[in-house]
């Protein structure tokens, strides 16, 4: 998916995509998304273990692309300024992928109260 930053992501906001085993609150899932000024992951795998990464860039382009890719068993985050030179996160340990996935974007303003609009496009799955 493609992360449209016009305009641009407020402080405290997240955007990104998101791979998940099934609707239950504590699936295995794995995240890569946006907050002002650094990539964030976020993954849960299917034993409860929670593991985060935050990679500081300020990135100053108009859109930042990301996915989730299937590598064997496993489901990687990825992400890239132009749709050539994927990055692969860095988080300890690969969410295995047991079967179907669910995927989308997802947006979070960290806050009940707050609001929080992303604007996507290219949007594709394979």
């Amino acid at each position: 998916a493609t992360l449209i930053l016009n305009p641009p992501i407020l402080a405290g906001n997240v955007c990104g995509v998101m791979a998940r085993e099934s609707e239950k609150t504590n699936a295995a899932f794995l995240f890569i998304g946006y907050s002002p000024s650094k990539i964030i992951e976020y993954r849960r795998d299917g034993k409860g273990r929670f593991d985060s990464n935050a990679i500081p860039q300020d990135y100053q382009v108009k859109q930042l692309h990301f996915r989730i890719k299937v590598d064997g068993k496993n489901i990687l985050s990825q992400f890239t300024s132009d749709p050539i030179n994927w990055q692969t996160g860095s988080l300890s340990n690969p969410v295995s992928k047991n079967g179907l996935m669910m995927a989308g974007m997802a947006i979070s303003s960290g806050s009940l109260s707050s609001k929080v609009v992303a604007k996507f496009g290219a949007v594709s799955g394979n």
